[in-house]
């Protein structure tokens, strides 16, 4: 690209031809249409230069260009948007968006099971938030304090898949990533299968049921059972009501009419302990899109 723009990039190394070169650059980026290589080298030189330049609305044009034409890491280039316009927000006025674009990405890489990515997105939050003001501050507070309180809960899941990573039999590390993955975030796959390899007996026996199986409404009932005890009997186990309420759902299809009405009384008692809306009968549902760089950089909301 160098050599063919040989000329645009000797302009754009003086300062003043470094904001037109950056124009030049995506101009010329859009109208590549059969040369896809060039035309991502193009973008990225465009992006890299904007960013040096502090121009990051064009940086945010710039990602949302890549994402409609390449498959890049969204999350990853909006981060470090993120974290270079923080770098550069001296006035309450340039922080205060970017509060809210922290808050959208703490919130996404919460939804997409990134537990590692809401501590430093708080600590980005809790830095803009001291000094925007005390009406503003007010107003992030709630939202701050459960997003913080989130993160605290998720060191411990961190560190268990760092050592799982090492060693992916470890029964302690198990126990600590399977409950966060079936209890709280509902993806019952991954977790059943690192519970059974726990430390936890009671929660040992009843993955291991659960993942055995069972075809007919008895051993469905009898799986339910198990989760229904340990929900109810520790409030740190609440989430496995959840799995009760799948397998009772699955044992009313075909149990006799008397049974029936057991199960049914099984579910009325679930439902009245209101799990949140995560623990459905479904598998963990994806992270929503992404609102563009441009309206996140605005302060604007993550679209869902």
């Amino acid at each position: 690209m160098q050599t063919i723009y040989k000329a645009e990039f000797e302009r754009g190394s003086r300062p003043d031809g470094r904001e037109q070169f950056v124009v030049f650059l995506l101009e010329t980026a859009r109208k590549l249409k059969t040369d896809t290589t060039a035309q991502y080298a193009l973008y990225r030189e465009a992006f890299d230069r904007a960013l040096r330049r502090e121009n990051f609305a064009t940086v945010a044009e710039t990602i949302d260009e890549l994402e409609r034409t390449f498959d890049v890491d969204g999350y990853r280039l909006r981060i470090h948007l993120l974290t270079e316009a923080s770098k550069a927000a001296r006035t309450p006025a340039k922080r205060l968006p970017l509060v809210e674009f922290a808050f959208a990405m703490a919130d996404h890489a919460q939804a997409a099971d990134h537990p590692d990515e809401i501590a430093k997105l708080v600590s980005v939050i809790d830095s803009h938030a001291r000094s925007i003001g005390r009406e503003a501050r007010s107003k992030f507070a709630g939202r701050l304090s459960e997003l913080r309180k989130v993160a605290e809960e998720l060191v411990p899941v961190v560190a268990a898949r760092q050592q799982l990573a090492s060693d992916p039999a470890d029964a302690a590390a198990s126990l600590i990533d399977g409950k966060y993955r079936c209890f709280v975030r509902g993806d019952w796959e991954p977790g059943l299968k690192l519970l059974a390899q726990s430390n936890h007996a009671a929660l040992v026996a009843a993955a291991k049921q659960d993942l055995a199986g069972a075809a007919n409404p008895e051993g469905q009932a009898a799986i339910a059972n198990q989760w229904f005890d340990l929900g109810m009997a520790d409030p740190a186990l609440t989430g496995a009501l959840a799995r009760a309420r799948f397998w009772y759902t699955q044992a009313m299809q075909a149990a006799p009419a008397l049974e029936r009405v057991k199960l049914e009384r099984k579910l009325e008692q679930i439902a009245a302990v209101k799990l949140p809306p995560r623990l459905q009968d479904r598998p963990a549902a994806a992270a929503p899109k992404l609102a563009s760089a441009r309206e996140l950089l605005a302060g604007q909301p993550a679209a869902n």
